[in-house]
Parts: C-alpha cells; structure tokens; sequence
C-alpha cells in the first residue's frame, strides 16, 4: 500500500482524497484512479482490510475493472490534499469530517457528494465556506456495494441526462446516457 501521508507535488495531478470507498465513493474515485489521478481512500479498518485482499472492482455498463487503490485508515491521515471528494452517508458525516480534517489545507477544495443540503451548512462550519466549488450537484445512476464490488447502471429514469465528473479534467459535464 502507497503511504498516503507522504507529501507529493500535485502539479497537473491533484492529489485526491475520496472519504468513502462505498458504491458512490467506490465508483466515482475509481473511475478517477483508472484515469490516473493521484486518488486515495480513506477508509475504515474493515474495509481497508477487504479493499488490500481483492482490490475495489467495479461492474458497470461502462466497462467493468478492478484496482488496487491506495488507502489512508481513519486516523492515519497527516498531510493535506489538494481536493477532498466525501461519498459517507449523511448520518456518519460529522465523525467522517473529524476523520478527514487533517487533510483539509489553505487551498483544499471540498466536494461532497451526499443527499439533501444540510451537509453544505455543516461542512461550511466547519472548514468555510469558501473552500466549496459546487453548490450542488446531482448524480443520477443505480449504484450499489456488494460484498467485493460496486455495482453500476442506468437507471433509465429522467429525461436520460446525466451530470458526470469527468475524469480526464475534474470538471462537470452534461451527458446523455447511454441505453
């Protein structure tokens, strides 16, 4: 496992840290480590543990894959990062932002992806305001976490648009989804 404590230059490749590796983190900082981003889970211990033995797999209409992710275990975090992506569920984000704090520097942008709003207000408190680069965002697709993979898929609900992270830039684009 890579230490992700070690600091690095982020340069063109930010250095990402993906609170949560469930099948919302899991498929999103996946897609981002196969596009080569410099990304790392922060984890629990369990799941580190699961993650190092059969490395996160995704199965999706996209094309499946598997890699072997580098991990941070709570608590372990001791450098900054360039952008914070946080996949928790709500009822466990005030713990999770205790968990990633430390990861939180001057230029840090924070980017959550979790239901409803009140979460704005929290991390806001927290960390401030302005570290957010989205107000929100909507992300539409069928998505689960299995035992050993994350499970993915048009849902075919809508008006078949989608808005995804591109991988390539960090950027949001407008998508049609495929059928």
């Amino acid at each position: 496992m890579a230490d992700p404590n070690t600091d690095k230059t982020s340069g063109a490749n930010p250095r990402i840290l993906m609170v949560g590796a469930g099948a919302v983190g899991g498929y999103f900082g996946g897609r981002l480590a196969q596009a080569g981003r410099d990304v790392t889970f922060l984890v629990r211990p369990k799941r580190a543990e699961r993650l190092q033995a059969s490395g996160l797999k995704v199965i999706s209409p996209h094309g499946d894959f598997t890699i072997t992710p580098q991990l941070a275990v709570t608590g372990e975090v001791r450098s900054t990062y360039d952008i914070v992506l946080v996949a928790v569920k709500a009822y466990t984000l005030e713990a999770a932002m205790d968990d990633f704090a430390p990861a939180i520097g001057n230029e840090t942008m924070i980017i959550p992806f979790l239901n409803g709003m009140r979460h704005l207000d929290l991390l806001a408190e927290r960390f401030g305001k302005t570290r957010f680069e989205l107000d929100g965002a909507i992300v539409s697709f069928m998505a689960g976490r299995l035992a050993t993979s994350i499970s993915c898929q048009n849902d075919g609900r809508s008006n078949d648009w989608v808005y995804r992270m591109s991988v390539s830039a960090i950027s949001v684009e407008r998508r049609r989804c495929p059928r």
